[in-house]
């Protein structure tokens, strides 16, 4: 796979925060953003408190989830040229016609302790089929687990569960537009055995 243009996304895992609970979704694991968790600091920069840092290919919006030593994050690589967002509030940041070039779906985990990748899966492949706002990404929704499956929504391509090391597609949602052109970006969640869309 020929990729000319990556985004470095950083995860940073803080050297305190050894006996961290679980985060299993956006916002933690009661969707609320808190955490009980009274070892993490209160200050951090690019060298405070940060234990490894490391760069994921292409780019995404969603945030990291945690289950044990595990840390999962999605991402999508664009081959060819990527065009950056801006900064700052704007309107023109529409894109109404989906990019033709091939792009790479991908669910990544990495060790909580080390940062070391411990696997990567490629879940779809292809030209989206779906245009988004310039400050949008098609890794914007925030993966879910319940400590056994891991599921990974994205949006129009699909949502796809991890199970026993495979990754299967578990529904395809169909080509669907917001009225807005601006993209997905919506959560899951895991409520007794059930998977949802918010």
């Amino acid at each position: 796979m020929k990729v000319t243009s990556i985004f470095p996304v950083m995860i940073l895992a803080f050297a305190s925060a050894h006996g961290q609970e679980n985060w299993p979704q956006f916002r933690g694991e009661d969707s609320t953003g808190v955490s009980h968790n009274q070892k993490l600091p209160i200050a951090w920069s690019t060298n405070l408190n940060v234990a490894w840092k490391t760069s994921i290919p292409g780019i995404g919006w969603s945030s990291p989830i945690v289950w044990g030593d595990r840390i999962l994050i999605t991402s999508v690589i664009k081959e060819g040229e990527v065009e950056p967002p801006r900064k700052g509030l704007y309107f023109g940041g529409e894109r109404p016609t989906p990019s033709t070039s091939l792009h790479h779906w991908m669910v990544y985990c990495f060790d909580w302790q080390t940062g070391r990748k411990s696997w990567e899966r490629q879940v779809h492949e292809g030209a989206p089929s779906s245009s988004l706002h310039l400050k949008n990404t098609y890794a914007s929704e925030t993966p879910v687990t319940d400590g056994e499956r891991i599921y990974a929504y994205f949006g129009n391509v699909g949502l796809y569960s991890r199970f026993c090391g495979q990754i299967a597609l578990v529904t395809g949602v169909g080509t669907f537009q917001n009225s807005q052109r601006l993209g997905h970006g919506r959560f899951a969640g895991v409520a007794q055995g059930s998977h949802f869309r918010g």
